[in-house]
Order: C-alpha cells, then structure tokens, then sequence
C-alpha cells in the first residue's frame, strides 16, 4: 500500500477521534477506520512483533509523523507564538529578519546544533537573513500496543512527535535568552535573579517593559509555579505600609488564588503558565525549570524570531527487537534568532521548587 491522501484522511479521522464506519444495506460493515488501521499494522508486523516488511514500515512512520504535522500543528504554533514571532516557510525559502529600528544593537543570537552563536551585525543594518540548520530528534513507539491497540497506539505515537517537537523548539528558545542574559544582551534592570523575588522586583522589571511597549501589558510566560509565588507575593505585599498587606490584591487576582487552575495576571502582566508535566514517577521531575520565566514587552511581535522551514520528516525507523519497539529518528529546519534583548526581561527565583 503506497502512502495516499485517502490514508492521511483516515488517519486525521482517527486522531480526532471521528472514526468512520460504513455499512452496506445488510448491516455489514464495508468500511472501517479501526479495521483500516488494523490492516495497516498487520502488513507491517507479525502477530509476534516481528516487522515483515520494511518499506512497509516506512509508509507507516511517515504517517504518524505526516499526521503530527497536520494536526498537531494546531498546538505547535499557539505553545511556540507565546514566547516568539513564530513561521512555518517552505524548506528551501529565504528569510529575511527585519530588525526593529530602535533597536541599536551589535550582534545577534542565533541558537545552532552545538549551543548558541553570536553574529554582529552593524548597527545601521536594519536585515538579517536566517541560517536554518538541520536538527534531529528521537520519538518511538511500542510494537506490542501498536499491534493490540492500534488506534489508540496511533494516537499516542503521533501525540509523542507533536510534543517533543514543541518541547525542542521551546528548550532553543529559552537557551537563546539565557545567553542573552550572560552576554548582557537583556538590559541588567530586567534581569531579576534571586531567592524570594517578591512582586516589587517584579513590577521594576515590568515598568521598564511598558514605557519600551508604550503602555502596552507586557507578557509574563513561566511555569505555573513561578507565577503562583508572585501572585502570592501581590496578594500579600504591603508596599511599605504598615498594617496594608495586601493592597495590591484585586477582586480578580482573589478569585483566581482561591478558585482557578491557572493565574493569568500578575501586576499588570498578562501572565501564561507554560505546559510542563511530571516526567517520572515520582512526581519530581518536571521538563523545564519552574523557577524560570520570560517577560516580553507588548505592543510589537516578539524580539525573538523562529522560522520552522518544512516540516518535519522521518530519516528513519529503526526496530530495538529487546524493547520491542520501532525508534523513529525524525529531522526538521529551524532557526531561531533573538534579534534584540531591549524588549525582554527575565525572572529567576530560586527558592521556587517542584
């Protein structure tokens, strides 16, 4: 079976859980998508495991990873454009940043393979061309489920793409600003890292951020328990007022400690709590640091630029026979560039914890 649009559309079907089924006037099934998935994943494994045809298995990873692409998307892009001006081009396009022009600035970061580059441009240059690279990650799949459950292993497998795609994307960024903040490309004054940043340090950096924005609330993006500690810390904080604890504390900040899963303003920021789950079982381990946030200045796009050039594509699938699963290795083209530090901030507490 070659790889079709009629396949990418069943497999769309099942992601979305909108399975298809037909029957003839009899009551006969005629058409299945969960006997279609079946009969994709009998073609390419034994009842024991065993992978009976490798072209085979190529059509069926391309479509767990063209499906990520084509549905997953719509998570990609909302996670990534919070913290950066984020677009999907052609794999081959040229790409042309426009630097703001107050910006006054020598050099740019541009994340690569080996860590983060520095490129110096001249100040009068208002153009900046993007230089993708080529990155690889590694998802992979139980051979075992696929073959007993496979709608929901398909599912799962294209959930595993989408998500460490983000996951990669997300880690190039904050590796971005945190050379910014090392190289002193982030103004001093809107870098705040300490034990118990209370809401005061907060608004420094945040005042600094609106004059740049023009009175625009600026974007605070951080793991939920970050941003709960400056919430705590507004609700409670007497601004030098003896017996005033609390004064800054709003009806709605009220409502949102006691009652909402997510705070979504802190001072006069809008504040996003970033998707970071537990990675292991003993609930203390988590993806990213939860005592890191980003502040972006409103009023303009992000300072930082990510181009996704194509999507991505599977290199290759390797069975692991001992674990009995297949090992996708999937590449795609990025760049990602911080083409000024003026309209960020950066928050770090390190008394928050897991």
């Amino acid at each position: 079976m070659d790889f079709n649009i009629k396949m990418l559309d069943m497999a769309k079907r099942i992601y979305n859980n909108e399975l298809l089924e037909k029957k003839d006037e009899h009551g006969k099934v005629v058409l299945s998508d969960t006997e279609a998935i079946k009969a994709l994943v009998d073609k390419t494994f034994s009842s024991n495991g065993v992978i009976t045809n490798f072209e085979q298995l190529r059509i069926f990873n391309r479509l767990i990873v063209e499906t990520a692409e084509e549905l997953a998307q719509g998570r990609v892009e909302p996670i990534i454009s919070m913290v950066s001006d984020y677009k999907k081009v052609g794999r081959y396009d040229k790409v042309i940043y426009e630097v703001p022009k107050k910006a006054k600035i020598t050099m740019a970061l541009t994340a690569s393979g080996a860590g983060v580059d520095f490129v110096r441009i001249s100040p009068s240059a208002r153009k900046l061309p993007a230089k993708p690279e080529t990155y690889q990650f590694g998802v992979y799949y139980n051979i075992e489920k696929m073959i007993s459950d496979p709608v929901n292993e398909f599912r799962n497998a294209v959930n595993y793409v989408a998500d460490y795609k983000v996951k990669f994307i997300f880690n190039k960024i904050m590796s971005l600003v945190k050379a910014a903040v090392a190289n002193g490309s982030i103004p001093t004054g809107q870098v705040e890292e300490d034990a118990n940043v209370t809401i005061t340090d907060y608004r420094k950096i945040e005042n600094k951020l609106l004059r740049y924005g023009k009175g625009v609330a600026p974007i605070f993006v951080a793991d939920r328990n970050l941003i709960d500690s400056l919430a705590t810390s507004q609700a409670t904080m007497n601004l030098g007022v003896s017996g005033g604890e609390g004064i800054l504390l709003t009806d709605d900040l009220r409502k949102e400690l006691l009652r909402s899963a997510e705070i979504t303003q802190i001072s006069r920021s809008t504040a996003i709590a970033t998707d970071n789950p537990f990675i292991d079982n003993a609930n203390s381990e988590v993806e990213f640091p939860v005592n890191e946030g980003i502040v972006i200045a409103g009023g303009s796009k992000s300072p930082i630029a990510v181009r996704e050039f194509g999507g991505v594509r599977v290199n290759e699938g390797i069975p692991s026979i001992e674990d009995e699963r297949v090992n996708m290795k999937i590449d795609f083209r990025l760049d990602a560039t911080l083409l000024l530090g003026q309209a960020l901030g950066w928050v770090k507490d390190t008394a928050v914890l897991i």
